[in-house]
């Protein structure tokens, strides 16, 4: 099996606070990219923190592009 890394963001979009940094397998690293807090979902701040999220993912990818072979991009399921 190849390893797997996770990129994802240290804001916990349900709760509103940043995240807690945990490893768990049987992913290899997560990654938490820095990602800009916001308190509504129907608000402006929303969509900066997604915007400006997306272009520090990018940036990562680029710089790390010759580690992985395949990049995955999923958004979280709305019920």
């Amino acid at each position: 099996m190849m390893p797997v890394d996770v990129v994802t963001s240290d804001f916990d979009h349900s709760g509103k606070v940043k995240r807690e940094r945990l490893q768990c397998p049987p992913f290899e690293q997560i990654i938490y990219l820095e990602a800009r807090p916001y308190h509504s979902n129907v608000g402006a701040g929303r969509l900066i923190s997604h915007l400006l999220f997306s272009f520090k993912a990018a940036a990562y990818f680029r710089k790390n592009r010759d580690k992985y072979n395949v990049v995955y991009a999923t958004v979280p399921l709305m019920y």
